[in-house]
């Protein structure tokens, strides 16, 4: 996604040549929006979204878990009005959905920190991570869910970094399947992990699993 073409600001001089998009907006004279030209998200529908995985990604899963002995859980929910923002395709909505601090590798920072510049090199991490919604049976959603590798910013991402940077992993499009997930091979470090529905305004609760080969945490931002 483009950046700089997709930030307009309203003004009594018309600086911007987008600006004159929002003229029916009702914005403040100073109210900056953002103004996105591309869909960057899709949905897929599944015929039996409710079968958990088929037997090829339960091998997988199988496989990849049996070396990954440390794990985090937590329980989350896509609230309507709070939470529940939706895809990238409008991400001043996409940023209001849940937002979690993951940590992988704690010990490898610990250790690099013990060694010169030049030799701190971030471990690679055996990561598999799932995103299942509860209650499906009621409805079943579209989900899918992103990673952002970060490095000082340990606090919830807004609307202008998901414009600008694409996500360093995601479990793809967005699927009406009772769990998506991904195997991952991830720097030791902090990334933050956000969940997703494709549409604005669907409610659900939902649990995320972090199986990785170090140790790992998540944390609600």
């Amino acid at each position: 996604m483009g950046c700089g073409a997709s930030l307009a600001q309203q003004g009594g001089d018309g600086g911007f040549g987008l600006a004159s998009l929002l003229k029916d907006a009702h914005l403040h004279p100073r109210e900056t929006r953002i103004l996105q030209i591309e869909e960057v998200d899709s949905f897929e529908d599944c015929e039996d979204g409710s079968q958990l995985e088929n037997d090829e990604e339960y091998a997988i899963r199988e496989a990849s878990l049996a070396s990954c002995t440390h794990m985090a859980e937590i329980t989350g929910a896509w609230v309507w009005g709070i939470s529940a923002g939706g895809s990238r395709n409008n991400v001043e909505m996409f940023a209001v959905n849940p937002q979690y601090l993951l940590q992988i590798g704690h010990e490898d920072l610990v250790l690099r920190k013990m060694f010169s510049a030049t030799r701190r090199q971030a471990s690679i991490v055996e990561t598999h991570i799932s995103l299942a919604q509860l209650d499906y049976k009621k409805r079943m959603l579209h989900i899918a869910f992103f990673l952002y590798k970060v490095t000082s910013q340990l606090e919830r991402l807004e609307a202008e970094y998901f414009l600008c940077v694409p996500p360093d992993e995601s479990s793809g499009t967005f699927r009406n399947q009772a769990q998506v997930q991904g195997r991952y091979l991830l720097k030791s470090g902090a990334y933050i992990l956000v969940p997703a529905t494709f549409h604005p305004y669907h409610c659900a609760k939902f649990t995320i699993q972090v199986h990785a080969s170090r140790t790992v945490s998540l944390a609600l931002l």
